[in-house]
């Protein structure tokens, strides 16, 4: 496993809905985005906190965007639960710097300009002396902080931390096509990627399989159930209480073809309106064969983002085709 998230901001209603968030200023924006239809805006000392698995080490990329003018202001905080080990921030200048608490690690030379979308990447390690190459701050592609080997990012008893932190400024902030990952596979997924883009795919027709029913009490044309890009929850939906029932559906082709796919994500929004436990599992069919994700068990009465991060090509292992995405059909399973 390298990546650990990917996000577009689509196919929310609300950010909240599937992310913690600080402060009612971090919300979805529909009118200043760098891809699809939807970013995420933090105003002044607003944040969303995206978990992650306990990990001394990884990579962030996200594409940023600064509305207007500023104060010292952070843009990403690196956390052991909710206690801050170090941070990427902004200052009254624009230029990024990199913090350990009140200490100033480093500041960048260069300056960011308003009213521009950047694709900012941070390779973070947390140690009381951290390796050579080891703490990387990109813009663009271009290195604008390296933090010098033996230099202390750890804040807290432990070098470990699990969830970084998007954060905005006076001049509010906007966020849109973010990755994380974690640096324990195989390359090219353990390092950076380079600027990236999260595009959403909306089913666009049935799947070989249709054995959910829909609202409209059938089993015909199910996608057109779900292939709203925000959901709006019980207005239309399939549901099955079938143990082994599957939905899959086709999805729309890539508008542009991609240099390189590092992973597909597929997403749920589930709910439970039943007594007694229920689990489902989330679905990719690729060249003819049905692969299961994690099993996950949603909730009575209350809506669920569930999600499944396919890093490679389920069918064959390796990396994802421009051909194998356009040809893949996913879906959704009631496995108990």
């Amino acid at each position: 496993m390298s990546l650990v998230l990917i996000e577009s901001f689509e196919a929310l209603n609300d950010i909240a809905d599937k992310y913690v968030i600080e402060n009612t200023g971090v919300k979805l924006e529909n009118s200043i985005v760098r891809t699809g239809s939807q970013s995420l805006e933090c105003g002044a000392n607003d944040y969303c906190k995206f978990p992650i698995p306990d990990s001394a080490t990884g990579v962030i990329g996200f594409g940023f965007y600064v509305g207007g003018a500023t104060t010292q202001s952070y843009i990403a905080m690196f956390s052991e639960t909710s206690l801050e080990q170090v941070s990427v921030e902004m200052d009254a200048s624009n230029r990024l710097t990199v913090e350990r608490g009140s200490t100033l690690l480093a500041t960048s030379e260069k300056n960011l300009v308003f009213g521009k979308w950047y694709f900012i990447e941070i390779k973070w390690s947390i140690a009381n002396s951290i390796a050579a190459d080891s703490f990387i701050v990109r813009v663009n592609g271009e290195e604008w902080i390296n933090l010098d080997a033996t230099t202390d990012t750890q804040s807290r008893a432990t070098d470990t931390m699990n969830m970084v932190s998007l954060e905005g400024a006076v001049g509010t902030c906007y966020f849109d096509d973010l990755y994380i990952l974690d640096l324990t596979g195989p390359a090219p997924t353990n390092d950076f990627l380079g600027d990236c883009r999260v595009v959403c795919l909306d089913p666009d027709g049935n799947g070989s399989t249709n054995e959910f029913v829909g609202s409209d009490v059938d089993s015909t044309d199910n996608y057109l159930h779900v292939d709203e890009t925000s959901p709006d929850e019980d207005t239309s939906y399939v549901e099955s209480s079938t143990v082994g029932h599957e939905d899959l559906y086709t999805v729309d082709n890539l508008a542009v073809t991609p240099d390189t796919i590092f992973g597909v994500q597929t997403q749920a929004v589930v709910k439970k309106d039943d007594a007694g436990a229920r689990t489902g599992k989330l679905l990719a069919r690729v060249g003819g064969t049905t692969y299961e994700g994690a099993a996950f068990s949603p909730s009575e009465g209350a809506y669920l983002n569930v999600m499944e991060l396919w890093e490679l090509n389920p069918d064959d292992s390796a990396a994802w085709e421009e051909a194998d995405v356009n040809g893949a059909e996913f879906g959704i399973k009631v496995e108990s």
